[in-house]
């Protein structure tokens, strides 16, 4: 990963995938208990803040056509410092789509070039305070 400029806010994804999730349902943030996403990032000070992806499954099993999946995702703040505002992207591959998004999230779509399969971005903005060594989760509906 490159060294981040001074006053950017890095995104680091700890483990799993991000890239084959389902349908996205969200509204805000909540703290969530460490418990309900795996074991938390051990925070390491940093003068900057920092976020840290939660575990993930890495494969979503039983999806039929027409079926939709909330996204167990979470994240920490292992800086010292508070931010301000936090930007979240889910993607979905062939075969899978957005269903439902919040107003605060924009949707887009990539086409298939050379050999890589359609893709449907979502990106969410969250305006609100993300203290250190809290787990965030994405409420669902």
């Amino acid at each position: 990963m490159l060294p981040a400029a001074p006053g950017t806010r890095t995104l680091r994804q700890a483990t799993g995938a991000l890239g084959t999730l389902g349908a996205v349902a969200l509204m805000a943030l909540g703290a969530a208990p460490a418990v309900a996403a795996g074991p938390a990032p051990t925070p390491t000070p940093s003068s900057t803040p920092e976020l840290v992806l939660g575990e993930m499954a890495p494969t979503v099993d039983g999806l039929r056509p027409g079926g939709t999946y909330d996204v167990p995702v979470s994240f920490t703040n292992t800086g010292a410092q508070a931010l301000d505002k936090v930007y979240l992207e889910y993607s979905v591959t062939h075969g899978l789509s957005h269903t439902e998004l919040p107003s605060n999230c924009v949707r887009f779509d990539v086409g298939s070039y050379d050999e890589l399969p359609d893709k449907s971005y979502a990106i969410c903005e969250f305006d609100q305070t993300i203290e250190p060594g809290v787990v965030y989760a994405p409420r669902s509906r």
